[in-house]
């Protein structure tokens, strides 16, 4: 059942990314460069919370230790280092190159860089996130830590 979810998945991604580079687009014109990435940057905003979401669960179920402490801090660096290099550079540079561009060209960069790239580094950080969840095997808590639960396991 898991393989072939999986391959749902893989199969929907590989109709996506070729039809968006098969179908004409629409005749649709960006008129704020300023908008098209702000829009963008809440997406990964949202992720990276679920980043730090991940951190507080993996540490709810453990007692406070120096290795716990350490790892968590680490991991809020991660995630703040990760909106830095996207919202502080990484989106000035696409807003200015949409910016640039002819307005007859911007919706073909708009859905090169904002569509086609932004789903890899989306399930990046939802990986990223999924590591962070496990991270008190890491640290030496494998004892008290209960890994290998649903996501939405709430232990009712």
């Amino acid at each position: 059942m898991l393989a072939a979810q999986v391959l749902l998945w893989v199969l929907a991604g590989i109709v996506d990314y070729v039809a968006g580079q098969a179908l004409p687009l629409p005749p649709r014109m960006i008129f704020s460069a300023r908008h098209w990435t702000e829009r963008h940057n809440l997406i990964v905003i949202a992720a990276l919370g679920e980043v730090l979401i991940a951190v507080g669960i993996a540490g709810s179920q453990l007692t406070n230790s120096i290795g716990l402490l350490a790892a968590s801090a680490l991991a809020v660096v991660v995630a703040g280092a990760l909106e830095w290099i996207y919202i502080d550079l990484s989106t000035l540079v696409g807003e200015h190159a949409l910016r640039a561009a002819p307005p007859t060209e911007r919706t073909a960069l708009a859905r090169d860089c904002y569509s086609f790239l932004h789903l890899p580094m989306i399930a990046g950080i939802m990986l990223l996130a999924l590591g962070f969840k496990h991270m008190p095997t890491l640290v030496g808590e494998a004892d008290t830590y209960t890994g290998g639960q649903p996501l939405d396991h709430t232990g009712r």
